[in-house]
């Protein structure tokens, strides 16, 4: 009616303490990543919710967590490691591992004098190695730079894209290192 229900009940699962621990794939040891990303699991046709982040703890090499108990999605989005997405059922004592592996990445910014400038709409990096193999595994945006992650370390060459009011063409090279996100500033020049 035009009052509301007066019998409507809402029960949130109590509180409990889960453990994660994040571990290098390749080493087997605990990975460097510095927070992990989680919140409640949606429900089904549904896929957004708060997210949680949580620091690791100094001295510690897991990650404490206090989540209501149930399933949560639980995020390694660390710029020097692969991004992992799990979905777990937890329940006080929980322990979790997460496997996730070193990434060679670098984000990409152009900038004119001191002023970033804006990266052009749904242009991504041109990526091509100089010796060997290796190539774009992923990349993304981040604010107004954009992001590249490499299947192999090694020595790069990044194709800039055409900026309208500064030259084109720039190639710039760049050493991808296995477990660093490199910070690469692009000066670009104005054209005349």
């Amino acid at each position: 009616g035009p009052e509301g229900r007066d019998d409507l009940r809402i029960e949130v699962p109590p509180p409990v303490d889960v453990q994660v621990s994040v571990l290098d794939v390749e080493t087997g040891r605990v990975a460097d990543v510095s927070r992990v990303t989680w919140m409640p699991a949606p429900p089904e046709g549904t896929s957004s919710g708060r997210l949680h982040v949580v620091e690791r703890e100094p001295g510690s090499d897991r990650f404490h967590l206090r989540v209501p108990e149930g399933s949560i999605q639980l995020w390694v989005n660390d710029p020097t490691h692969s991004r992992v997405l799990e979905t777990f059922a937890v329940r006080e004592g929980t322990q979790l591992t997460v496997e996730t592996r070193a990434v060679a990445s670098a984000t990409v910014e152009l900038r004119d004098g001191q002023v970033t400038i804006p990266w052009p709409e749904i242009v991504d990096v041109g990526v091509r190695p100089v010796d060997g193999t290796g190539e774009a595994r992923s990349s993304g945006r981040t604010r107004g730079r954009r992001w590249v992650e490499v299947d192999e370390p090694g020595r790069y060459r990044l194709a800039i894209p055409d900026v309208a009011g500064f030259l084109p063409g720039q190639l710039v090279e760049v050493d991808f290192v296995k477990g660093e996100r490199r910070e690469v500033v692009v000066p670009l020049v104005r054209a005349r």
